[in-house]
């Protein structure tokens, strides 16, 4: 990237900063950046097309990971910092909590499957941030197939015809069923993800990246910036999911604060990270009630029948922890899960905590918070350049997620998809810190240069 820096005299000074723009660099590793490819449009194919290796179920994004993992690690060339210490903890804790209840082998082959499910997602948005042109034309790519399926959904939500699942069915077991709640007179779509919410959560993921195009009048993500925005809206739609309606509502509301709120960047990113902890708890606070019976009564956006049920769903985990406040159940289903209830409890946070206590759920939320803050001096409080806007939307899909994770679990594609930004976060904070050591050298060059 380039940045001219403004100097005394007449001429700016350019530098080259932070993510190297050559096409180049995207070819350096042909077999990797193919690999990654591969990878990202494999987050497409329906998660029931798989087949056994021994204990391990492979998916086609798993089969590609087992390959991808050890190049990634062997010549990714990514530079390790903080967060990915955070990172290596939340996996080290799930492999403890695991084998308390399951011994050390069925932990490491739960925690294996983590690993190619979330952790090389994670590494796989580091990578691609060590190169601006690499990361623009992979996302480009996700993009323009999320959009192409926005159209298609529409087959699913009028007349039931899920396209994934006819087309992988022809190979194996896709799961054909079609989910047959109906809402606002249309059916709620999945296409090729396990549940209608996550197929929202994932447009609404790359909202942020689209309006940050459109604001910068950038063609990053490709042309029809417009178009894909709308797509991708209708890709929120297309799954009649309150919780999706309210994640788009959310990386929305972010980005019109980041651009027309109050002040400099930095006391504008100050009041938001300071004043929304503070208007939440005094709610809390004046209320009298428990928080999450707030967010699911009060600030809730379905019906009464659906926070009625997360409710239930929050007292069944809370009536289960004693004796497992510290690492939770683990591998095991605790007594009052067993029969007609599965363990997703529609909260991500009690989800991790049912199964990797109160050290767990710590550990996950740190995780996130290092993700968005670890270069928190550069991204929100340093230099207002694209390179920093591109982080910080970056994070909003992060922080649309954490929010949205108080009401429902995230997995399948929305829960890689999360990994992976969160990955491209910590990339990209990188790149923030670095141009703005290079502009403050050079400033500093030029304020020592003789007159």
């Amino acid at each position: 990237m380039n940045v001219t820096v403004k100097s005394s005299s007449l001429v700016d000074v350019p530098v080259d900063l932070g993510m190297n723009p050559s096409k180049r660099a995207v070819v350096s590793d042909p077999m990797l950046a193919g690999l990654v490819t591969v990878f990202v449009l494999a987050f497409f194919v329906p998660g029931k097309i798989a087949f056994n290796a021994g204990p391990l179920q492979l998916t086609p994004m798993r089969a590609i990971a087992l390959v991808l993992m050890p190049l990634m690690l062997s010549r990714g060339r990514i530079r390790w910092g903080l967060p990915d210490a955070a990172m290596a903890v939340v996996f080290l804790v799930g492999f403890i909590t695991f084998a308390k209840t399951g011994g050390p082998v069925r932990a490491a082959e739960a925690i294996g499957r983590q690993t190619l499910d979330s952790g090389l997602p994670y590494l796989v948005g580091r990578w691609l941030t060590q190169d601006r042109h690499r990361f623009e034309h992979v996302v480009r790519r996700l993009i323009d197939v999320l959009c192409v399926f926005s159209v298609v959904a529409v087959l699913e939500a009028l007349f039931r015809v899920n396209v994934h699942r006819e087309v992988w069915g022809l190979i194996g077991d896709a799961g054909r069923g079609i989910h047959p709640e109906m809402r606002m007179g249309v059916t709620r779509v999945k296409a090729w993800t396990d549940h209608p919410i996550m197929f929202g959560l994932v447009y609404a993921s790359v909202l942020p990246l689209l309006l940050y195009a459109r604001a910068e009048r950038s063609g990053c993500f490709g042309r029809s910036v417009n178009l894909k925005i709308g797509l991708c809206l209708l890709g929120v739609f297309w799954s009649v999911s309150s919780g999706a309606f309210a994640a788009a509502l959310i990386v929305i509301a972010l980005h019109v604060w980041e651009r027309r709120g109050p002040g400099r960047s930095a006391d504008r990113w100050a009041m938001a990270w300071v004043g929304a902890p503070t208007v939440w708890y005094g709610l809390d606070f004046l209320s009298g009630r428990p928080l999450m019976r707030i967010l699911m009564m009060k600030l809730h956006l379905s019906s009464p029948m659906a926070w009625h049920y997360r409710w239930q769903l929050y007292r069944r985990v809370m009536d289960a922890m004693p004796g497992h406040w510290m690492l939770g159940h683990g591998l095991s289903t605790p007594e009052n899960f067993v029969g007609g209830y599965a363990q997703s409890v529609d909260n991500h946070y009690l989800m991790v905590l049912l199964n990797r206590g109160v050290v767990g759920v710590t550990v996950w939320v740190l995780f996130m918070v290092a993700a968005c803050l670890g270069a928190a001096k550069w991204v929100w409080f340093g230099q207002d350049t694209a390179t920093t806007r591109l982080a910080r939307a970056v994070c909003f899909s992060i922080v649309m997620f954490a929010i949205a994770q108080f009401s429902v679990a995230v997995f399948s594609t929305a829960g890689v998809l999360l990994w992976m930004w969160m990955g491209a976060a910590v990339g990209l904070g990188q790149a923030c810190r670095d141009e703005a050591r290079a502009v403050r050298m050079v400033a500093t060059e030029q304020e020592g240069a003789p007159a």
